[in-house]
């Protein structure tokens, strides 16, 4: 029990500050997310509340699971949109030069 505990709050914290960089609008990382997620991410957020001291994070109401979900959804919809960005690459000039690098003899 302990253990599990301790587990949660540390996945709780790592996903804090990965929020921070990745979703808080105006980061220098920020994700460009639909608005459906967007609002999904922030209501998770207000579970983790926006600024814990750290000594307050394993007081969170927010479960492994639920951090794992929605992981799970901002890594979908990021793969949708890397392979959006690819398959616009594929049709650029330079792909093949890129492409080219990549073959082996």
């Amino acid at each position: 029990q302990q253990q599990q505990q301790s587990d949660d709050c540390a996945a709780n914290r790592i996903a804090h500050e990965l929020y921070q960089k990745y979703l808080t609008s105006g980061a220098e990382f920020e994700l460009n997310l639909s608005h459906d997620l967007r609002m999904q991410c922030e209501a998770w957020k207000m579970q983790l509340r926006s600024t814990p001291p750290p000594q307050d994070i394993e007081d969170q109401s927010v479960s492994l699971l639920e951090t794992w979900n929605v992981t799970q959804l901002l890594l979908s919809e990021m793969f949708v949109l890397l392979y959006a960005s690819l398959s616009r690459f594929k049709d650029a000039p330079q792909f093949c030069k890129v492409n080219e690098m990549f073959i082996v003899d």
